[in-house]
């Protein structure tokens, strides 16, 4: 159980450092087309242009990939995959419930 989530979490954890691999790229080629298209993410979810202009700037200059990951892709710090946390949960879970089962087969006493 635990290695089968290892694995599938280790192939997200591969999908999401290839994005940021590619916001990386795109960044160094077109920072100008970056921050353009992070405005209008802000557009689009309401702020007038200028306003929009301004975040997207804001955050560019103190954290360009952070800013694109989070808003772009929906990625942060706090979801990332943890292909190792996930597998260590899942082999707990996994202990936790065979434990019930097993208690009852403990306690119950044969009939005769």
């Amino acid at each position: 159980m635990a290695a089968g989530e290892f694995v599938s979490v280790r192939s997200q954890e591969d999908t999401e450092n290839a994005d940021l691999a590619r916001e990386r790229a795109e960044l160094k080629r077109d920072p100008g087309g970056e921050r353009g298209e992070l405005a209008g993410i802000y557009v689009g979810r309401g702020l007038e242009r200028p306003l929009a202009d301004k975040v997207a700037g804001q955050l560019m200059a103190n954290d360009a990939i952070g800013a694109r990951a989070r808003v772009e892709l929906g990625l942060s710090p706090a979801t990332a995959a943890r292909p190792m946390r996930a597998a260590l949960v899942s082999a707990a879970s996994f202990s936790l419930g065979a434990v019930l089962p097993i208690c009852v087969v403990l306690a119950a006493t044969p009939r005769t």
